[in-house]
């Protein structure tokens, strides 16, 4: 089985990918899919970090809620959207979640994490761990 290691979906030549030590919130964003596998729901959760700090979590909610387009991704990116003043530079917000984001969850990440403005986002992806008991579970 392959360890869980966040991986770089964007960087500049010459940086290095995601430390090590981001790796707790990779641990987090499995452990919340693991809560929302527990309440019936897909196991996929998102974490917003900013500075080393979290603004925002959630785990998808489309059976809960009925609805379609409440994705894990979506709906953490709405939540640290609401913080009024935003507390930093969007270009150094990272965003982890447990699987790649689709079409529509990295659209809106895009211009969230400041993409349309630098190469400087990261994504950090969770589903690479097949020994994690959400993903052993599919």
């Amino acid at each position: 089985m392959l360890p869980c290691h966040p991986v770089e979906a964007a960087y500049s030549p010459g940086e290095a990918p995601i430390s090590d030590r981001s790796s707790k919130f990779m641990d987090q964003a499995l452990d919340l899919a693991e809560s929302a596998l527990n309440l019936g729901e897909l196991p996929i959760a998102a974490i917003v970090v900013l500075n080393g700090e979290v603004l925002a979590q959630a785990h998808t909610a489309e059976r809960s809620q009925k609805r379609l387009l409440v994705h894990a991704e979506l709906l953490a990116l709405e939540e640290a959207d609401k913080l009024r003043p935003f507390p930093g530079n969007r270009s150094d917000v990272q965003l982890f979640t447990t699987l790649e984001p689709c079409l529509m969850c990295f659209g809106a990440a895009m211009p969230f994490l400041g993409l349309g403005d630098s190469l400087r986002a990261r994504i950090g992806l969770g589903w690479r761990d097949q020994s994690h008991p959400v993903m052993a579970a599919r």
